[in-house]
């Protein structure tokens, strides 16, 4: 049985880690992994402005963005970087017409690709590379960070401090919380919740599909001092987890009440010593999860 029934993919500096319940890891990029956990490697080329987001196609294989570049992985193993084998990039797509400002992306009801830029939420077809992206009438541009797929198919972004509801079916753009902090990746629950990462302040926030708040928590205790960037929630037994990707590179879950207003408590799943970047080796950032459930 799985620990996790929604593994998350996490974003760091260089590299995108799979965490599964315990399999064999060809490397371990951690000087500390949780036994219930394993990992495998995405790996690219740096660019500049380095990949994030991520989203998949119909078949799986998982994407990164490059600016108006998106990235296509191998679902196999296909490359050995120093030694360890790495799911490697099959194909580039250029998308025409799509901004090359932002990061985030999310895979949408309608299998379209949806992503935050600097003009606005834009969406493209990873059915038909060929067509243009189309920029979304009436949606905000931001730094281009956070985007995720609600329960009900709508999708949420932030343009840094706002949580902006965008209905793909209604094509209206909607206002639902404003935060007093930097949020950066935001990630919705199967169960109506949405997750909102503190970046500037080190707090997790928890709010629901229609934007009232039910917990806003510091991620300064126990442990240590970590800044949240990407999020996951996990279902199954860990339906009320959230996993938090953080910039000094460690992965942490924080187990909630089923109703989001608790933390009862919070476990650092992997770790890096010295946990301070850029000497720990790692800068975590963005977090996602897959149609694979990984």
């Amino acid at each position: 049985m799985k620990i996790l029934s929604r593994p998350i993919f996490v974003f760091g500096a260089t590299l995108l880690l799979s965490l599964f319940q315990a399999m064999p890891a060809l490397a371990v990029q951690f000087s500390f992994l949780d036994s219930n956990y394993s990992q495998e490697i995405f790996a690219a080329p740096l660019s500049i402005g380095g990949e994030a987001g991520m989203a998949w196609t119909t078949s799986g294989n998982l994407l990164t963005r490059a600016g108006n570049q998106i990235l296509e992985h191998s679902l196999t193993q296909n490359v050995t970087t120093n030694g360890t084998n790495v799911h490697g990039v099959t194909v580039s797509h250029t998308i025409t017409g799509l901004s090359t400002s932002g990061y985030g992306m999310t895979t949408g009801f309608d299998g379209k690709i949806y992503t935050v830029t600097g003009n606005g939420l834009e969406r493209f077809d990873p059915n038909n590379w060929a067509a243009p992206a189309t920029l979304l009438p009436g949606t905000v541009g931001g730094p281009g960070w956070g985007v995720t797929t609600m329960s009900n198919g709508n999708i949420a972004y932030s343009d840094s401090a706002n949580i902006f509801v965008y209905d793909p079916v209604l094509t209206t753009n909607t206002l639902i919380y404003t935060s007093g902090a930097q949020v950066d990746d935001i990630e919705a629950s199967s169960s109506g919740y949405i997750a909102l990462s503190g970046h500037s302040n080190n707090t997790i926030t928890v709010i629901t599909n229609a934007g009232s708040p039910t917990l806003t928590f510091s991620t300064a205790t126990g442990s240590g001092a970590h800044a949240p960037d990407g999020l996951a929630f996990g279902d199954g037994v860990n339906t009320s987890a959230i996993f938090s990707n953080n910039n000094d590179g460690t992965i942490t879950k924080y187990k909630l009440t089923p109703t989001f207003d608790t933390l009862l408590s919070s476990t650092d799943i992997a770790t890096n010593f010295p946990q301070t970047y850029p000497v720990g080796g790692a800068y975590g950032d963005l977090a996602s999860v897959g149609p694979d459930c990984a």
